[in-house]
Formats: structure tokens, sequence, C-alpha cells
């Protein structure tokens, strides 16, 4: 008995993502909505869903015509806009614009020289954190007169960055860590 070739589909995946806590370093697959749109048209939006692996994956995007069922790459790439959201509450919502379609896993300009995998997501100041250090803070700018929202802070330990996080529309900010190793000392912890 010999089978023939009756029809051969191709479906190519234009986004690829990747997010990663900035906190733990790991892939956070699960609990994230991801919607894709042409700028300014949600109405035209599209959910990217988690594969197997945690990679957030979207298909059929408007304006990139036949290419996503193996049609030629649309010149010039259009660009599209990522809005994140994390039901869980764990991470602070994301807003990114990329031009698609991307071969590999997609990433911002500003990320691109970033030899991390991976989107980060930044704590929510409410996040529970186990087994990591935090440190939670609110910030006021002072010339403006009202909290410093989505500032970006950095911690250090023994000229270390040790943590990097984002405060919320409100000013708050969690900074969640490993703990440093103790720095042995002859010293009594008195002293």
């Amino acid at each position: 008995m010999s089978s023939a070739v009756l029809e051969r589909i191709t479906r190519l995946a234009p986004l690829g993502l990747e997010f990663r806590d900035q906190a733990s370093g790991r892939r956070i697959g699960d609990g994230l909505v991801v919607r894709v749109m042409p700028p300014g048209q949600p109405q035209r939006s599209v959910l990217a869903r988690p594969n197997p692996r945690g990679i957030h994956v979207a298909h059929d995007l408007p304006g990139l015509g036949a290419w996503s069922h193996g049609g030629a790459e649309p010149l010039p790439h259009p660009e599209f806009e990522i809005q994140v959201e994390d039901r869980l509450g764990r991470f602070l919502p994301c807003n990114l614009r990329l031009t698609l379609p991307e071969q590999g896993l997609a990433k911002p300009a500003c990320l691109a020289a970033n030899s991390h995998p991976g989107i980060p997501l930044f704590s929510a100041p409410t996040r529970i954190a186990p087994g990591l250090a935090v440190i939670r803070a609110e910030l006021f700018n002072p010339v403006a007169g009202k909290p410093a929202a989505w500032a970006v802070l950095a911690a250090e330990y023994q000229e270390q960055q040790v943590a990097l996080g984002m405060a919320d529309g409100q000013g708050r900010i969690q900074l969640a860590f490993a703990y440093p190793e103790p720095a042995l000392s002859d010293q009594p912890l008195a002293a």
C-alpha cells in the first residue's frame, strides 16, 4: 500500500516571547495574558499563548498577510504593540513595541545587547517572594511633588548589583533577590 501527500500546511509563528522573573531569573509561562495588536487597535488584538516550554507564541497576526502560512515576508515589517498582564498579581504590567515577523525569540531593541535571555518582568510591590530577600519602598519625586511612578531602582551589595526593580504607578517598589553570602569576620555581632 502506498500513500500520496495530498496537501502540505505550513504555519509560521511571527512572534515568540520568553518572559523571565527579574528576581529569580526563572522563565514565566503561567498566569500571563499577552495581547499582540497593531498600535492603537485593541479590537484587532491576538492572544499569544504559552507553548509547553513556557514560550508565548502568537499566530495569524493582522497585517502579515500570507507570511504566516508560508508566503512572502511582508516588507516593510509592520510594528506591533504587546501588552503583558499577570493574572496572578506577581508582576507589574509591561508594554512593548516590536516589528514583526521576528526570527527566533523577539526582544525589544533596548534589550538586544543584553546577554540575559528573555524579557524581564518586575515584581509587583505586593508579591510574596518565598526564599528571597526583599526590600520594599515607596519612592517620591520631590521635584514633581508626586510618587515616582515607574521609576527603576537598583540595589547593590559590596559594589555588585543584586537586584533591579521598577515602581508601580503609585511609586511602590519591591526588590527581591537571593540572600548574599555572609561575610566572615573576627568581630562580634555587637561590634
